[in-house]
């Protein structure tokens, strides 16, 4: 946690929904650091793998993660931006976070950790946060960046997000794990921008 208020990880993803391609910016708030779980979501992350990716885990992983994310002390805020257009992906990542940082502000946060990028895109994303702040659209919130492999809670919103897009896709979530994220979405915020 963060002096003075809470810390949100945050990840991305693309999926296809109803045909259209879409971009999400998923935010998970920590209310209370869970040491506990997080040590379980290591030991879901395959063994040659840096970190623990939605994409890279079979039907019975997921489960097993979203079972251990169900029981954290967690608010998630999602964006997302639908029909994007494939080749403007990082307009639709400015509009997210231009939405996402405000929220995310009301709900007490004052630490936005991001998975790095590149070093030219991590450098547009700090330039938004001054720009919201210069049009006050937040005051509190300050961006910092992690290589997705250094904190589990990283993790988390992959986890969230890849089981929200495979629910948006298919409509409903598999019965592997739909009562573990009908547990998660009652402390999930969703919302959509234009691209």
């Amino acid at each position: 946690m963060e002096k003075g208020g809470c810390v949100a990880w945050c990840d991305e993803s693309m999926r296809r929904v109803n045909g259209q391609p879409a971009y999400y910016l998923c935010a998970s708030i920590e209310r209370r650091r869970d040491e506990g779980s997080l040590v379980l979501l290591e030991r879901v992350k395959p063994a040659k793998a840096s970190k623990l990716h939605w994409r890279d885990l079979g039907l019975e992983a997921q489960a097993r993660s979203l079972r251990i994310i169900a029981g954290m002390d967690l608010q998630t805020i999602c964006v997302s931006a639908c029909p994007m257009n494939i080749r403007k992906q990082e307009r639709a990542r400015r509009k997210c976070l231009v939405l996402l940082l405000p929220l995310l502000e009301a709900a007490g946060v004052r630490m936005l950790v991001l998975e790095s990028r590149n070093e030219a895109q991590n450098k547009r994303d700090r330039e938004l946060v001054m720009s919201a702040r210069r049009k006050h659209l937040i005051t509190d919130v300050d961006l910092r960046h992690e290589p997705g492999g250094t904190h589990p809670m990283l993790w988390v919103p992959d986890q969230i997000v890849g089981a929200l897009g495979t629910v948006d896709a298919k409509g409903c979530a598999p019965v592997e794990w739909s009562s573990s994220w009908r547990r998660i979405e009652r402390n999930l915020s969703a919302y959509t921008v234009v691209p």
